[in-house]
């Protein structure tokens, strides 16, 4: 599921990853060299995950800089994606 989230507080990528296990974070950061950002999205299904990519193509077209991280537990057991950027 798709949940919209209402921080405004800055987080490290590890706190927001800490945050939200087994999840896909959509971050809003101000530069691409940032490893921090302010959490607006996570996905916590493989169903949710194109709403969360529709997210980010929704604010990089407002030119709002953002990057999805978190992980992906395939089968229960296996991290397939660590940190996208």
């Amino acid at each position: 599921m798709l949940r919209l989230l209402e921080y405004e507080e800055v987080l490290s990528f590890n706190k927001v990853k800490n945050k939200f296990p087994n999840s896909r974070i959509l971050v809003k950061i101000n530069s691409l060299d940032d490893s921090e950002g302010v959490p607006v999205a996570v996905s916590d299904s493989a169903e949710s995950d194109d709403a969360l990519c529709e997210k980010l193509h929704e604010y990089l077209n407002q030119d709002i800089l953002c990057v999805i991280v978190g992980s992906y537990m395939q089968k229960g057991s296996t991290n397939v994606i660590y940190s996208i950027r």
